[in-house]
Parts: C-alpha cells; structure tokens; sequence
C-alpha cells in the first residue's frame, strides 16, 4: 500500500500539468521526489526489499528454461532501472516553460512492482477471509450425536427419553435415529419423527427467528434446537449434511487452483517469450531502421 501511494503521489505531477495547475506540480515535495537521486533511491529501495522476492524467482525461472510472469516483471523492472540509471546520466532535456525535464523513470518498476504486490496482498486476504469462514463452518457441526439404540420411541404422552448412545457424527447413515436436546446443534439432515421445538436457522437461511419444527417437518444439520427435544431421522449420512457440502465446496476452492489461474500458468512461458522478442524487435528496429522510415 505504501508504494502504491508514493507512485500514485509522483504521478500527480503529470495530472497536475494536465489541468494547468503548473504551480502546484512544482511544489516543494513533488520537486523533490522527482528528484532523479530521490527516485533511483525508492526504486532500488522496492526492487530489494519488497520486489525482492518477485526478482528472485523470476530470474529464477527464466534461467532454468521454464518463464513465469514473474520473469517477465523481473525483466522489466530491471530494464526500467538500468535505462533509467543511464537517463539520469546523460543531460536533462528542456521542455515546456522551459523546465528540465530528467530522462529517467525510476517510477515505473516501483509502480509496477507496487501493484502487484497490492494484487497479491488483497488475494491473500480473501484467502484468510475464505479459511476464516470454513473454520466458522466447520464449527457448526457437532463432532458427536445421541444415535437412538431402542427398539421403538416412546409413546404418545410418554415424557422419557429414548436410550441413547454417542457416536460420532460421521458415523451416522440414512435410516438412524438421532435425538437432539434443546441448546444442541442437529448433526444430520433429517426429518422429525417426535417431539417439537423451535430451531435457530439463522446460520443456514439467515432467518433471524426461530422456526418451529414437529413431526414430519424437515430439518438441517448445523441449525440449533430450542424449546424442547427433537427425534430426527437421518436422510443423509453424517457428511452429506448440506452444511458439510458447503464446508467441502469452499475448502476444495482453496485447495485447487482457479481456472483462469491455469490458463495464465500454461501460456506465460511462450507470453513471455513473445514480449521479449516483440521488445527485442522494436529496440533493433528504431535503434538501426527506425530514421530510415519516419
């Protein structure tokens, strides 16, 4: 973000000349930090620090025959400093008011490098946001459930509990009874086969009340019961749970490549050779023909 705003800063000047502000792009601080002294020292400042490890991997990469889009910023960048080293050199050139203009532009790999790096700080934050919500997710379920092991549920108007026996939920198929206390988390999708109670599916719907629930009713795992307990008949295994599916649908997002992600990796290596040469071409072109034509 720093280099972002310092770019964005040294840019101002050239936005400031656009509207006739030319007093204002003159200013103390913007002169300074066009400063060719000033810029060379912020633009190997990112290229070592920040940039460092873009450079480093993708000179990497091109020496061992396999160029990434890394390369192809390393090679930039470094070009853009070395030119801009040898601009600043040589003799400022007079321009509009007449005012020296440096040869330099020790801004465009900082810009450049500072970009990609805000690309990538912004894609590691939506990927902690994402681990952040699957570990929500996975908080929702229950590790165990009260898997009912009687031969028949209690009668009508009979108050005891089924016998029940822990198990893990995992462990649950289609078919097994479940009994879920008030202020538990339903383990398996289901349908209610005793009992009422109010449940809580905020965390599924977003429903911000309670919704009651009785006999035949059908209920999801990862929502909470209130109110009384439920009898629930699986109809799904223990992750088969739809709360469970979307637990495996985001960590399988994160596990795997996007599409497009694939696409850039298998054409950066001929990209970037087709701008190296494209680059190759128009320095030999204007450097030894180019006056011939224009």
């Amino acid at each position: 973000w720093g280099l972002t705003g310092l770019c964005l800063v040294t840019h101002t000047t050239h936005h400031l000349h656009h509207f006739g502000l030319h007093e204002y792009a003159h200013g103390e601080l913007l002169t300074a930090l066009g400063q060719p002294w000033v810029g060379g020292a912020i633009a190997a400042l990112a290229l070592a620090g920040p940039g460092a490890g873009i450079m480093r991997e993708g000179f990497k990469a091109l020496a061992n025959g396999a160029p990434n889009m890394n390369s192809l910023v390393g090679v930039g960048a470094s070009a853009a400093f070395a030119l801009s080293i040898a601009g600043s050199l040589a003799p400022p050139v007079i321009g509009d008011y007449g005012v020296p203009v440096n040869n330099d532009f020790f801004e465009e790999p900082v810009l450049l490098l500072a970009f990609i790096l805000l690309g990538r700080a912004l894609e590691s934050r939506a990927r902690a946001r994402a681990a952040s919500d699957l570990r929500s997710l996975s908080t929702l379920l229950p590790l165990d459930a009260r898997l009912v092991v009687a031969d028949k549920l209690p009668e009508a108007g009979d108050d005891s509990d089924p016998m029940t026996v822990s198990v893990d939920r995992l462990a649950l198929r289609p078919g097994d009874l479940v009994r879920v206390l008030p202020g538990e988390v339903i383990p398996v999708d289901g349908d209610v086969v005793s009992g009422a109670a109010a449940v809580d599916e905020a965390t599924l719907t977003g429903e911000p009340l309670l919704v009651p629930k009785a006999d035949g009713d059908q209920v999801s795992a990862g929502t909470a019961v209130f109110e009384g307990p439920l009898t629930i008949r699986a109809t799904t295994a223990g992750d088969g749970s739809v709360a469970a599916g979307i637990a495996r649908t985001v960590a399988d997002a994160q596990a795997r490549a996007a599409p497009v992600q694939r696409l850039a990796d298998a054409v950066a290596g001929p990209f970037v050779y087709g701008v190296m040469a494209a680059s190759a071409t128009t320095f030999a072109f204007w450097n030894f023909a180019g006056d011939a034509f224009f």
